[in-house]
């Protein structure tokens, strides 16, 4: 699977592609998330895509399928319906997000995890349409 990964330098993208192999690829590309330079990772299926954003321990993981683009995002399941927004960088960008759908590590490498194996969304874990 390839992965694609921004690394911000001076306001440019200078970001690459990957060949993505083994569980233990997609463990270490997403560690590479800092939220300052390294910002995105976009793990690219056939007709869908797992676009994360974010670094350290605050994610937005965000399911895109088929050619209408159908958009879920990943459910912090201990606040779920918080509207309290947290900065998150991504696409070397800062925005306000929701705390309802900003994740931990673990969450958004479990989340990873499943899409590279099965490239579909993780149905262990509540998504909701955007």
């Amino acid at each position: 699977m390839i992965f694609s990964i921004d690394k911000w330098e001076n306001n440019i993208n200078k970001g690459d592609e990957t060949l993505v192999k083994s569980d233990e690829d997609v463990f270490n590309n997403l560690k590479l998330l800092n939220g300052k330079t390294i910002t995105q990772l976009v793990a690219n299926g056939k007709d869908n895509a797992l676009m994360i954003g974010g670094g350290n321990d605050k994610f937005v993981v965000t399911y895109i399928e088929g050619d209408n683009e159908d958009f879920y995002n990943l459910i912090n399941k201990d606040f779920p319906n918080s509207e309290e927004e947290i900065e998150v960088v991504t696409g070397g960008q800062a925005g306000l997000f929701p705390k309802s759908i900003v994740v931990d590590f673990n969450t958004t490498y479990f989340s990873l995890l499943y899409f590279f194996n099965h490239q579909k969304r993780n149905p262990n874990m509540e998504w909701k349409n955007d």
